[in-house]
C-alpha cells in the first residue's frame, strides 16, 4: 500500500490480539473518527478473525460477524474505529489494523 507524505499522519496502526476465544475485543477503546479501518488476520493464525460490533462472536454455531481469512484484509468504512470489535475461535489468535482518521 502506498501512503502519501502529507496524509500519513492521519493513518494509525495497531496490533489487536483476542486473549481468550470467545471473548469480543474493541479495536479501539477511544472513540476515533475515520473514514475506513482496514483489518488484515494474521497469516500464522490458527483460523480466521471475525470482525463486528461489540456482539461478534467467533466460536460454536452462533458466529456473528465478517470472517477475514488468515493473511487477508477486509476494509470498513465506518465513522468511528471503536465501533468495531474482533473475535477469534482461538485464544492468541491477532490481526493488524490500519485507521484511515478524519
Amino acid at each position: 500500500m502506498s501512503i502519501y507524505a502529507e496524509s500519513a499522519a492521519k493513518v494509525v496502526g495497531s496490533n489487536v490480539v483476542v486473549t481468550t476465544a470467545g471473548t469480543q475485543v474493541q479495536i479501539t477503546a477511544t472513540p476515533t473518527p475515520c473514514v475506513w479501518v482496514k483489518v488484515t488476520a494474521a497469516p500464522a493464525n490458527t483460523a480466521g478473525i471475525v470482525v463486528g460490533d461489540s456482539s461478534v462472536d467467533a466460536t460454536g454455531d452462533a458466529e456473528t460477524g465478517i470472517t477475514i481469512a488468515k493473511g487477508t484484509t477486509e476494509t470498513f468504512f465506518v465513522k468511528d474505529a471503536s465501533e468495531l470489535w474482533i473475535d477469534a475461535p482461538t485464544s492468541g489468535d491477532e490481526c493488524a489494523v490500519l485507521i484511515g482518521k478524519v
